[in-house]
């Protein structure tokens, strides 16, 4: 008989037992230990998932004061507006609040003197008044200059000898045409004038009424003839605005030579653009108010929302220029324009009328969507800090006065379906409860019940495809407006 190794001899079965207890065990732990690792990971997922859903507003963070929203009503051959449409546009207790009106400035040569048929454009008279009785303030722009101050002779601008701007000789007369205008305006309509533009897209020569205008042209008319003209004539207070280019894109190319002159420059209240080259991002690269004052689409210009520029009064088309609002917005802008008051779409092809008058004036869902901003926020308030996409297809931004403690909260759902959110107030004081105003496929700007704060946190359902506004009363309330804490600029 051998004699075997001593590691080759089978493990007494008490120990062995007691080793696969010990190794049970061990497995155990670690199993319970990842168990609980897991937890602890989808708790701190879940609290992320929850932090990213809040959307916080800050009251003591703002930005850029709000100006308004508006429309135009000019260059559509459209008729006024009935006493009920404009009541529906313009007042903020009754209708959509819209608190700016664009007109056309008199383009046949009636404006050599201040009369009634400088003041009777072929804008619907009517549709001023309306606008001013509702607190509605109104701007004009000049498609073109009078025919016989071009140097092709012709409002429009490729006609006669083609490439029609304002002559030379001709800029002391244009500034008192357009002074005339707004006297005009005054005396005859009782309508002040909040803003005068110097041309409509002076980079466009079209068939239509039409002039250019270029950069050096705008920085000579301002600083030497529109600016001291309204001066001299105690209408300083009209504000100027330049240059109202086609894009975004060509703002500073047509404004910049006269930001850039101080002797231009001191007149000007307002930089604006139209925004048919439909620019994701924008910014304001001048200290003066940035707006936008026309934009719609066509078959052949701006976003087609629905196929061929068509007439597209439906929720997809509504959540297009809702976020179109809201983005410029909260990149600084201070006042919005639609491109157009009416329009007859009989031939199909065209989405530029909040009224569609050819089928009996229906109007469009985007309409209502505007009020989820026009009707709340008004002029002289200031866009507060928010989280702006607490979660995917969901946009927010906030505004206030801080002078009456009133506030609004503009929420995007862009999601086919309901969609949670948190919303965290920070800074904000003695809020009871918000009152919820929806817009969608079946709600036109509608009011909801009131939905409660509760330690200055509040939760609701957007529903699907919608613009939400809650608006609400704070306790922080000043004697004094409350100036924008954060608002930085460029001068180029």
């Amino acid at each position: 008989m051998g004699l075997s190794n001593s590691s080759d001899r089978a493990e007494p079965k008490a120990n062995s037992h007691a080793r696969d207890t010990c190794m049970r065990r061990s497995q155990k732990m670690v199993n319970s230990g990842r168990v609980v690792l897991r937890t602890m990971l989808l708790l701190f997922l879940f609290s992320l998932r929850v932090q990213a859903q809040t959307a916080t507003i800050t009251w003591g963070t703002t930005y850029q004061t709000i100006q308004g929203f508006g429309v135009s009503n000019h260059g559509t051959n459209a008729p006024a507006l009935t006493p009920t449409q404009s009541t529906f546009l313009f007042s903020p207790t009754s209708g959509i609040g819209l608190s700016l009106l664009r007109t056309g400035v008199t383009e046949d040569g009636s404006c050599t003197s201040v009369s009634a048929g400088c003041a009777q454009n072929e804008d619907p008279a009517s549709d001023l008044q309306a606008c001013v009785a509702n607190g509605c303030q109104v701007i004009a722009t000049p498609w073109t200059p009078p025919a016989s101050m071009k140097t092709n002779g012709n409002i429009a601008c490729n006609a006669g000898a083609g490439n029609g701007t304002l002559a030379s000789g001709s800029f002391g007369a244009f500034a008192t045409y357009l002074s005339n205008y707004i006297t005009s305006l005054n005396t005859y309509l009782s309508v002040p004038l909040y803003a005068i533009s110097v041309q409509n897209e002076p980079d466009i020569c079209a068939g239509y009424d039409s002039s250019l205008f270029s950069a050096a042209q705008i920085d000579t008319f301002v600083k030497t003839n529109l600016g001291p003209t309204l001066s001299a004539n105690g209408q300083g207070s009209v504000k100027i605005v330049i240059p109202e280019s086609s894009q975004y894109s060509l703002l500073t190319t047509y404004a910049g030579t006269c930001m850039g002159d101080s002797s231009c420059s001191q007149y000007v209240g307002i930089t604006a653009f139209h925004a048919y080259d439909t620019p994701t991002t924008i910014s304001n690269p001048y200290s003066t108010p940035l707006w936008m004052t026309e934009i719609s689409g066509g078959s052949d210009f701006g976003p087609q929302t629905c196929s061929g520029g068509s007439w597209c009064p439906t929720i997809s088309d509504a959540l297009y220029w809702a976020s179109e609002i809201d983005s410029y917005l909260t990149q600084g802008l201070s006042a919005w324009f639609w491109f157009d008051t009416q329009q007859n779409c009989s031939n199909n092809d065209c989405n530029e009328g909040l009224y569609n008058y050819s089928n009996g004036g229906q109007l469009a869902i985007r309409t209502y969507a505007i009020g989820n901003w026009s009707k709340f926020v008004r002029p002289g308030w200031v866009r507060m800090d928010a989280t702006h996409a607490p979660q995917s297809g969901v946009s927010v931004s906030a505004y206030s006065n801080a002078s009456t403690g009133n506030f609004a909260i503009v929420v995007i759902n862009q999601n086919g379906s309901d969609v949670s959110q948190t919303f965290t107030l920070n800074q904000f004081t003695s809020v009871a409860s918000v009152t919820p105003w929806v817009t969608s496929a079946s709600l036109s700007l509608a009011q909801q019940s009131d939905v409660a704060v509760s330690g200055g946190s509040f939760g609701y359902t957007l529903p699907a495809d919608s613009v939400t506004t809650f608006v609400g009363a704070a306790g922080n309330i000043s004697s004094t407006p409350r100036s924008p804490t954060n608002l930085a600029a460029t001068i180029r």
